[in-house]
């Protein structure tokens, strides 16, 4: 009875777990509190001394009170549709909590904190959450399994209590749960049954990872008014008007000086994914992207994506742990050498100096040796190629898609040279022109992170279509002045071509976060950046950041508490539940069984090596000379054969233990009946093959009087084999060897007369 009266609290802890979960997955502190205190005050009212519940009538008013509550949450919070339903489960989980729980309500209890967490789901990857997911499954196993336990019991009080006599007092007492170590056996059937559960679980998992039918309700998805934080290879201002915060891991980076060292690199470090030229109107930018060609690998070491030896400069080195899973290797300017673990397969482009590699997908660690101030003759061997010089009739190489935009744009960059104290036009001379377009691209850059503009994450209030007019980048420069680093770097590209200089958004990751501690720079997905590379010279491009510093220094960037320390800690183990689970997808299969196969393949060879070794030293020391390797050979071989003599013997006699029922006997005793009463385990394997099963509980002398009264003979020989088997097993005899003798050809006998073969 001790485990059905923890079936209540444990029901009620399991439902306080997925409230927790839900508020957690939906960030909601507020809804937290609220739940949380009215869920622990339920508990008292409901299960105190005084014990009260809300009537039904009361409970159902308010069930129709928050289903009214529901439709005008869902008008004011039309793209929070998860957001509403999972306030609305909470609401009727706390109404269930106050009503008075029978075995149906705590059912319907339990299918509540089921969806909570399902809604929970399908709005949060956190670490903690998916901690709490854990934890919910391990005891939503324990409860549903005792809920069957309790509702079985709650019927048959409820059928017994019902046909007992009007006014007779003297009822039985009422015990269906009985037997020996219930508790015990209950827990253990528990573990049993999740330890199974979890094993199925992890096999679906594996076999069926993110992506697998993603394509078959395709008219289910729809646009978004909020995005997440994260690296693109492409720009569109018009998807989502509002960016979320987000602190998942995306990789950890450590710059190394020339020695191998960790330092700090002193700035921002600017880690490279995608180079955008183009602008395509509407808010759109399209990468550059080329086939460049598969670099070969020398094996384990640096790859150099140089052309030709590299003139001594200074070169570091970042060593990135990706949390993320990409073909982009994200480095700062400029690479010169590469290092990936898991072996060849790299991209180099030079014109843009981006790495990739060959495969899809990958989140391999790798190493990056760049040049942050590379001379001219390194930016010629690394096979960048020159540019000529910036055309003065630069208007005829603008897409007619988006020329009423630049022409627009370029009245707006001319103001602002003339404001400068800037030429509006390039000069004629190379050198002098080169000059003039860094003095523009400053011009402009001072401008955007002026107090005029302002930076921000949400947009939602601002209303902007691909046929717009302005166009966005247009409307956020002379009208809305305010926005994202998108905006920022958009903004100046577009003012800087307008003028005819040759610039292109850059998106990446920013790191700010030093760890001195782990020596290393944590990067978040809320890390992801956009700035602009500005050519200012014939193969160099320049780095300017026109998002303003000190907010986005805030915003990336915090003081090294303790409390930071510890968020770094976790946010560490949130990137690896992020790589290993979240991010687990047909190319994470494909990476795990390649590194399964490597790996195992790896281990046999080095097994292989290592007993090769092993044998030649063995040799060696006993100077056996050629033959040694047979006799050495002939040795594992009876080795081999003592381990199987060893393994059969030891089976049977856990067979006769079990059988004979020698478990609870004495050490000496039970090693005298495991060397005697083989025999009867003999017979009952005869039985078994003849398909003459005998019942556990039934005697072997009262069974093998059935069998004689069929057949005799085979009947006869039975009886004498259990007279035998109770002499030594019960009569304490000691069965000599004619005993035993006797009893083998009885079961020959025994074999022979049902047709089977007689057990070896």
């Amino acid at each position: 009875m001790r485990l059905l009266r923890s079936y209540p609290v444990m029901s009620f802890a399991l439902v306080l777990v997925s409230l927790i979960a839900l508020c957690l997955a939906q960030g909601n502190v507020g809804l937290l509190v609220v739940a949380g205190a009215l869920a622990a005050l339920s508990w008292y009212i409901t299960e105190g001394p005084r014990s009260k519940h809300l009537p039904r009538w009361v409970s159902n008013v308010l069930v129709l009170a928050v289903s009214l509550h529901v439709v005008v949450d869902l008008t004011q919070n039309r793209h929070d549709v998860l957001g509403v339903l999972g306030r609305f489960i909470v609401l009727l989980t706390l109404i269930k909590l106050y009503e008075r729980r029978t075995a149906r309500d705590h059912a319907q209890l339990l299918t509540l904190s089921l969806l909570l967490m399902v809604t929970g789901c399908l709005q949060s990857t956190d670490l903690l959450f998916g901690g709490l997911l854990i934890v919910y499954a391990i005891l939503g196993m324990y409860v549903l399994l005792l809920h069957q336990l309790y509702a079985a019991h709650d019927e048959n009080r409820r059928v017994r209590l019902e046909t007992m006599p009007q006014g007779y007092r003297l009822a039985p007492s009422h015990r269906p749960v009985t037997g020996r170590a219930v508790a015990g056996q209950f827990r253990w059937f528990v573990s049993a049954v999740t330890v199974i559960g979890l094993a199925i679980s992890v096999t679906v998992f594996v076999l069926f990872p993110r992506g697998v039918g993603e394509d078959l309700i395709p008219q289910l998805q729809g646009p978004s008014a909020t995005r997440r934080p994260g690296f693109t290879e492409e720009i569109n201002l018009l998807t989502g008007t509002r960016i979320t915060d987000s602190r998942s891991v995306a990789m950890e980076v450590s710059v190394l000086d020339e020695t191998a060292k960790p330092m700090e690199f002193g700035r921002p470090l600017l880690l490279r994914g995608s180079v955008l030229p183009q602008y395509d109107g509407g808010g759109q930018w399209s990468p550059q992207t080329s086939q460049s060609p598969l670099l070969d690998s020398p094996g384990s070491g640096f790859i150099s994506l140089s052309q030709s030896p590299l003139e001594t400069g200074r070169t570091l080195t970042v060593q990135v742990k990706p949390y993320i899973r990409t073909n982009v290797l994200f480095a700062p300017m400029l690479p010169v050498a590469v290092e990936l673990d898991g072996g060849p397969g790299l991209r180099f482009d030079a014109a843009t100096q981006l790495i990739r590699t060959a495969r899809q997908e990958s989140s391999a660690a790798y190493r990056v040796r760049f040049q942050p101030s590379p001379s001219d003759r390194t930016l010629e061997r690394m096979g960048i190629p020159r540019m000529k010089t910036t055309p003065r009739n630069f208007e005829r190489r603008w897409p007619s898609a988006i020329q009423p935009v630049l022409r627009s744009m370029q009245r707006v960059a001319r103001q602002l040279l003339q404001d400068a104290s800037v030429a509006t036009n390039p000069p004629l001379d190379e050198d002098a022109q080169y000059a003039w377009v860094q003095q523009a691209a400053r011009a402009f850059e001072q401008y955007l992170q002026s107090e005029t503009f302002s930076y921000t994450l949400d947009l939602s209030d601002v209303v902007v279509t691909a046929s717009s007019d302005p166009d966005p980048v247009m409307q956020f420069l002379t009208e809305t002045q305010r926005g994202h680093c998108e905006y920022f770097a958009s903004a100046m590209t577009l003012l800087c071509q307008s003028v005819g200089v040759d610039a292109r958004v850059i998106t990446g990751f920013v790191a700010y976060e030093y760890d001195p501690a782990a020596q290393s720079y944590l990067v978040l997905q809320s890390n992801a950046h956009a700035w602009v590379e500005v050519r200012t010279g014939p193969r160099r491009y320049s780095t300017y950041d026109p998002t303003p510093p000190a907010t986005l220094q805030e915003l990336h960037s915090t003081t090294a508490s303790i409390t930071d320390r510890l968020r770094w800690v976790y946010e560490r183990f949130d990137g690896t539940w992020s790589e290993q689970i979240i991010e687990f997808d047909r190319g994470a299969q494909q990476e795990m069984t390649r590194k399964l196969d490597e790996r195992w393949s790896q281990r046999i060879v080095e097994a292989l090596e290592a007993t090769r070794e092993w044998a030649a030293g063995v040799n060696r020391s006993f100077k056996l000379g050629s033959a040694g390797y047979i006799w050495l050979g002939l040795v594992a071989l009876a080795a081999v054969i003592a381990v199987i003599a060893v393994v059969k013997v030891m089976r049977r006699f856990l067979s006769i233990r079990r059988r004979a029922r020698l478990e609870h006997m004495d050490g000496a005793q039970q090693r005298r009946l495991l060397r005697q009463l083989g025999f009867y385990v003999d017979m009952l394997n005869v039985l078994q093959r003849a398909k003459i099963r005998k019942p556990r509980w039934q005697p072997p002398l009262m069974y093998a009087g059935i069998i004689e009264s069929e057949q005799p003979n085979a009947g006869g020989a039975m009886r004498e084999i259990a007279e035998l088997f109770y002499a030594a097993r019960f009569g304490g005899q000691m069965l000599d060897r004619n005993d035993i003798a006797r009893a083998k050809q009885l079961v020959t006998t025994l074999a022979g007369e049902l047709n089977v073969r007689v057990p070896r």
